[in-house]
């Protein structure tokens, strides 16, 4: 017998998408987006579903994001759901609130991203069919978000905290994905103080007794969280290029110009226009840093472009399908 509840769900989620009012709404519902909002249709007034789902879509869609998305939310979603299974309804709720609210407000650098986010979830408490407490303690987890520790027992924030942190224990080539996605939220920061920045941050995390705060979070990321990280930090010392992808003059010349490909001059942003592959890999089209298969692409959205500024046009080009590494232009029947 088919679900009445979801039947009204997918009924109300067309609606919401056909809405002229909202170019966001507008959009293809695509599986992520149909997975997130029936979530937090479960959480919501029935009667507030749809303007509060077109705000939080219009948050986490705004053009300066690429990893502080509703994919990201969705990722911490399933986690939590996979981890927490069984238990109480009051508690799942709470993290699923923290969850869709700690990156609603985000302007990349802004020490108080945390705290507005925190601010715009209590203040729709009316909204919401659960407690002042309830909200209150999503509130706070979404506040452990900000430097990612835990001085408390409280397993809700400690989840959080550790879900948002997933992404450090993630496979190496869904690791250099999410730093490349960073990378370009942080476009305006110039290469120097971006490494140094990051830097600061990666050899924080590594320095402590542990990562993440439950059991489950230590026992499942720790190992490969500070193996990426000290990858990373390696790459951005300049000390190994350890197979990561980045915005870096150092590495082009090393990798690019090692290949016969001449690395970009400081007066041209993009290597030239050509017809085929580096003849380094032409043979095999495999991505000498990552084993990947390199295959012609298209893009009419931003890209990262080794030597070139991260939100540069790129339309017709060579790039590895798993890690990301664009190699040239190509032309357009290629594609």
């Amino acid at each position: 017998m088919r679900d009445p509840g979801r039947a009204v769900l997918a009924m109300r989620y067309r609606a919401c998408l056909n809405k002229a009012a909202s170019p966001v709404v507008q959009e293809c519902m695509s599986l992520v987006a149909d997975k997130v909002f029936t979530r937090w249709a479960k959480i919501v007034d029935p009667p507030h579903l749809e303007w509060t789902w077109r705000m939080i879509r219009s948050f986490y869609e705004e053009p300066h994001r690429a990893y502080h998305t509703l994919n990201h939310v969705a990722a911490c979603l399933d986690l939590a759901r996979a981890h927490t299974a069984g238990i109480s309804s009051v508690f799942a709720a709470t993290m699923d609130l923290a969850i869709f609210f700690h990156d609603i407000v985000y302007l990349p650098g802004d020490d108080r991203n945390e705290v507005l986010s925190a601010n715009l979830l209590r203040s729709l408490g009316a909204v919401l069919p659960w407690s002042h407490v309830t909200v209150n303690h999503a509130a706070e987890a979404i506040l452990a978000t900000r430097d990612h520790k835990t001085d408390t027992d409280d397993i809700v924030v400690q989840t959080v905290v550790d879900l948002d942190l997933a992404i450090l224990g993630s496979g190496a080539a869904e690791y250099d994905r999410y730093v490349r996605a960073i990378r370009t939220e942080f476009a305006t920061v110039r290469e120097d103080a971006w490494r140094a920045g990051r830097a600061q941050f990666l050899e924080k995390m590594l320095g402590r007794d542990r990562i993440y705060s439950t059991v489950w979070g230590h026992d499942r990321f720790e190992k490969a969280a500070r193996a990426n990280m000290a990858r990373e930090v390696a790459f951005l010392k300049g000390h190994a290029m350890a197979g990561l992808i980045l915005l870096s003059e150092s590495f082009e010349t090393a990798v690019l110009g090692g290949w016969g490909w001449p690395a970009a001059s400081k007066s041209a942003s993009v290597p030239q226009e050509t017809g085929s592959q580096p003849a380094a890999y032409v043979d095999h089209g495999v991505c000498r840093v990552c084993s990947g298969k390199v295959v012609a692409r298209t893009r009419t959205s931003s890209v990262v472009i080794l030597g070139s500024p991260p939100q540069m046009p790129y339309v017709h080009h060579w790039e590895c399908e798993s890690c990301g590494l664009v190699y040239g232009r190509c032309p357009k029947e290629n594609v």
